[in-house]
């Protein structure tokens, strides 16, 4: 299940989809996104709300592993 869901099949401004990421991802967390133009264009400004929550971006495979050997 996803922790920051975007909603950007409803086609927001980039700025409200990185808020709502801002206020829901944290560790551990999966950020559910579409390949939607305004999604592209938040896309920039989200990777840096990880850095400054020191987050990274990884793809599901990889957390799932990461996950499986704590």
């Amino acid at each position: 299940m996803w922790s920051a869901d975007t909603i950007d099949w409803q086609k927001p401004a980039p700025a409200t989809m990185v808020q709502r990421v801002r206020k829901k991802i944290d560790k551990g967390g999966i950020v559910l996104m579409h390949p939607t133009e305004n999604t592209v264009a938040a896309l920039p400004d989200i990777i840096k709300v990880l850095a400054e929550k020191q987050l990274k971006a990884v793809n599901v495979g990889e957390l799932i592993r990461a996950k499986a050997s704590l």
